[in-house]
């Protein structure tokens, strides 16, 4: 399933000609040189798991605000989980971050049990492992 249609894959740099009503780069060249290294290498950009896709968009003043389908677990927490990764995952590739990072259970559904639980999060990091593989988003870093 594809939940970001409307983005291109992946977002380009295009400096001060970034198109009109379209995603781009405009700073963020990672392969321009800064003092003899390529700005990707002085800045390790990344997406946060559980802002970008945890949290609903509420705040003190009323309920979410943001379409996240997978929020609504429903009967089967995992398959809510697997979409939810399924999105990051897309979105990730879609803004060209080569790092994530993620809380302790951020990826997965707690279980009725600590056993139920850390079989969830095991399942769901190894999914991650294959999505990182799948999309060529290269690495990590667990909070």
């Amino acid at each position: 399933m594809t939940f970001f249609v409307d983005v291109a894959d992946p977002i380009p740099f295009a400096g001060a000609a970034a198109p009109e009503g379209g995603l781009a780069y405009q700073v963020y060249d990672p392969n321009r040189l800064v003092l003899g290294k390529r700005m990707e290498d002085h800045l390790r950009i990344g997406v946060c798991y559980w802002h970008s896709f945890n949290w609903p968009g509420s705040d003190v003043f009323g309920v979410g605000a943001f379409d996240r389908p997978w929020l609504e677990a429903g009967p089967d927490p995992m398959a809510a989980a697997r979409a939810e990764q399924d999105a990051a995952f897309e979105f990730f590739a879609k803004l060209g971050t080569p790092y994530f990072s993620f809380h302790d259970v951020d990826m997965a559904p707690e279980g009725e049990t600590l056993k139920q639980s850390r079989a969830n999060l095991e399942a769901m990091v190894e999914r991650a492992a294959q999505k990182m593989a799948e999309t060529g988003v290269p690495g990590l870093c667990g909070l």
